[in-house]
């Protein structure tokens, strides 16, 4: 059990992007929203934000968290977690090999923030990828991207998540992009390899920060990745149940 947290040096954290966030400690109000199994959908996670982050200096709407960059979102998440409960997390983790269960305790620092690559594009929500002898535009991931992807049936298939992107045919690198796309394509025309690489572009542009760390099973030596967002002792600390091997990140606590 943590009985003495330690807190980050500052409530302030430099995000992916270049941006500044300042965090204040959440409320019960908070919690409640983020507890919720549709935070994703009902846009709890922008609305905290919202109450409890500014960006250099200003107070952001939560259509504009929402629509800012996923990496931003989840370093903000996290920086905001460790100014209201500390930088320790206690996680119990159920070893895939043997079943034994352990408690761990998973610290967020300073270090975790260095580790981040910068998004290529800065904060540009919407890119040209160029694709075999075509190019494309695309939308990087925000929290509106991410919205879209769950809206479809809760399905993570390639296709689904590429059309959260509202892929367009452009003219070339320089192509004007269109903020509003009426008639996105759609992904099931492209060929296998320029889904290949246009899925290798978004992932170097999302620049997604990965806070999972590896642990070791003490009773026979197995090593699980555990991203200690994904567990309920993130914004609940008084609730320690199973944490499971790590997924994709995202800014939601509750991700399914």
């Amino acid at each position: 059990m943590i009985e003495t947290p330690t807190y980050p040096e500052s409530d302030s954290v430099v995000l992916p992007s270049g941006a500044v966030a300042c965090c204040s400690e959440i409320t019960g109000q908070d919690q409640a929203a983020l507890s919720s199994r549709n935070a994703d959908r009902n846009g709890s996670i922008s609305a905290v934000l919202s109450r409890r982050v500014t960006l250099d200096g200003e107070k952001l709407s939560s259509e504009e968290w929402n629509a800012a960059l996923e990496c931003d979102r989840v370093v903000a998440l996290v920086h905001l977690r460790r100014v209201s409960f500390g930088n320790e997390v206690e996680v119990d983790v159920r070893c895939q090999e043997c079943d034994a269960k352990t408690r761990h305790i998973v610290e967020f620092t300073e270090e975790d923030y260095r580790r981040f690559t910068p998004p290529p594009h800065g904060s540009r929500r919407r890119i040209i990828i160029e694709a075999r002898d075509r190019h494309f535009a695309a939308d990087v991931r925000t929290g509106e991207v991410d919205e879209r992807a769950i809206k479809a049936r809760g399905e993570r298939d390639v296709l689904t998540l590429l059309r959260a992107r509202r892929l367009q045919v452009v003219d070339g690198p320089d192509a004007k992009l269109d903020q509003e796309v009426r008639r996105p394509l759609n992904p099931a025309m492209l060929t296998a390899r320029e889904i290949a690489v246009i899925e290798r572009a978004l992932m170097a542009a999302d620049a997604m920060p990965d806070f999972s760390v590896e642990i070791e099973c003490p009773a026979c030596g197995a090593v699980a990745k555990v991203d200690a967002r994904a567990t309920p002792g993130f914004f609940f600390p008084h609730l320690i149940e199973e944490a499971t091997p790590a997924r994709t990140p995202s800014s939601s606590p509750t991700e399914a």
